[in-house]
């Protein structure tokens, strides 16, 4: 999860703690205008509450429905489960939705942490192109237990699904009675003039939706949510107390003040990560013009395609020069990701031209090797 010190990890995003959503986030946990009605009834709720919420803390759970509502999702508090952070929100859905040997549907390249979790609970994954091409056949040939996609700024690839593929994944699977799960964690990272769709659940109100306030705001904060139906939610709710009665009530205190502004918040910083997006990709046109990496209109990540060679093998040669990159087989259970390295661009802009430099001095002394093994799996953000 973490390289050594010192070692630029274009692997994974490392946000500032000077970003205004993370400032706020902590003024917010730290309840700074101790005066206001909000802040009363928040001390009076530690008073007198127990404290113990494992579907999570009402007001966060409304303030999240409404969010949805605003977006075209018409969605009440009891549709809402909060989590800790978007990880435990795959892990539940699998836990919740998956028999060992049942058939999970994916597109690939894929988030590594929802492959894990599909690995978890022992399913038979199915990989599709991005999109989900190539669904309706799968559907002919049996009933997939679950079927997984990041509609809007994919990672790793940073694609938006457009609103026709979206009307028919979402059909197909409703004819099918198949259920459709959209990790919109990434979905608040436009960069400005961009065109962010609105949630799937806006398409198809079955749709299952994760969202957390790990990418857009701050990771630290480890809260995320689900959107399902109220029966889903209740069960899920029942699974997780089982292994956890609930999160924190203070950082749920602090989130349901930060939800209302969290458009905003994301707006501030989205021409910062267009400018460091655009500066990693000056970067490594200078420095690797050999490799292909196709700019993106939002979220976090690069997918860099190399001329030759593998990234995993990559990945090591990099690390010995002192940078972290993550090699695409741990992305795609396929392979026809392996020359493939996924890159942050979340970063100072300091940091993503010296690991460009030192990534440019380990493509130079990389070598294909003879007998390539398949590395262990990596869990990355």
């Amino acid at each position: 999860m973490r390289p050594p010190p010192g070692v630029p990890a274009a692997a994974r995003a490392r946000p500032s703690r000077d970003r205004p959503g993370v400032r706020r986030a902590h003024r917010s946990a730290a309840d700074g205008d101790r005066r206001s009605p909000a802040s009363c009834r928040s001390r009076l709720a530690i008073s007198t509450d127990i404290g113990y919420h494992p579907a999570g803390l009402l007001e966060l759970r409304a303030a999240i429905a409404r969010r949805y509502t605003a977006a075209g999702a018409p969605t009440s508090a009891d549709r809402i489960l909060i989590t800790n952070g978007g990880q435990q929100a795959l892990s539940l859905l699998a836990r919740a939705l998956i028999d060992p040997g049942d058939q999970v549907v994916v597109e690939a390249p894929a988030y590594p942490g929802a492959l894990e979790a599909f690995r978890e609970a022992s399913a038979v994954v199915h990989v599709l192109p991005i999109g989900l091409d190539g669904f309706e056949s799968v559907l002919r040939g049996g009933r997939p237990a679950l079927a997984y996609l990041t509609p809007t700024f994919q990672n790793p690839t940073g694609s938006v699904l457009p609103p026709l593929v979206r009307r028919r994944v979402t059909e197909l699977a409703a004819r099918a009675e198949v259920p459709v799960l959209a990790d919109e964690v990434p979905a608040d990272l436009g960069f400005p003039g961009a065109e962010s769709p609105p949630s799937l659940c806006a398409v198809s109100d079955a749709v299952i939706s994760i969202g957390s306030l790990s990418k857009n705001l701050w990771g630290g904060l480890r809260i995320g949510w689900i959107r399902a139906s109220s029966a889903l939610v209740a069960r899920l709710t029942r699974i997780r107390a089982v292994h956890d009665l609930g999160g924190s009530m203070p950082t749920q205190m602090a989130a349901a003040r930060l939800i209302p502004d969290l458009d905003a918040l994301c707006r501030e910083q989205a021409a910062h990560r267009a400018a460091r997006h655009d500066r990693l990709l000056t970067a490594l046109a200078e420095r690797l013009p050999d490799w292909s990496c196709p700019a993106v209109a939002g979220g976090q990540t690069v997918w860099a395609r190399l001329p030759y060679g593998d990234g995993d093998s990559l990945a090591q040669t990099a690390l010995r020069h002192g940078v972290s990159v993550l090699g695409g087989r741990g992305l795609d259970p396929t392979g026809r990701s392996n020359d493939c390295v996924r890159l942050h661009f979340r970063h100072p802009e300091s940091v993503l031209d010296t690991a460009v430099e030192r990534l440019a001095l380990a493509w130079g002394d990389y070598r294909v090797p003879v007998h390539r093994g398949a590395p262990p799996p990596q869990l990355v953000v």
